[in-house]
């Protein structure tokens, strides 16, 4: 590492939020509806690294003890997932075991 210190998950949630809604949406202007596609589908193959990285997020926000950052940091996690749930072609077997989604129903 460069010594810097680490991105706090809300930034990083935020961002992850904003791919899949990028990916969707026509402001995002690519030469080609090919190079949309692509993005698309590297999205779904980052989904199995995304669904975990945003459960750690939740679950140490809960962890948290309750103050109002971990709750923002868990809300936005919840709202990154609920983006990627709707707008990622995944597959239903990978939504379903994620933990988030039972955090999120329940």
């Amino acid at each position: 590492t460069d010594g810097a210190p680490p991105l706090p998950a809300r930034v990083v949630l935020g961002l992850l939020s904003a791919l899949p809604e990028e990916a969707e949406g026509r402001r995002l202007v690519l030469p080609d509806e090919g190079m949309r596609d692509d993005f698309r589908h590297s999205l779904l193959g980052s989904a199995p690294e995304v669904l975990p990285y945003l459960e750690r997020c939740a679950a140490a926000a809960e962890s948290g003890g309750g103050d109002a950052e971990a709750v923002r940091t868990a809300e936005a996690a919840l709202r990154c997932f609920a983006a990627w749930v709707r707008l990622v072609d995944m597959p239903a077997g990978l939504v379903r075991a994620c933990p988030l989604l039972r955090r999120s129903l329940g």
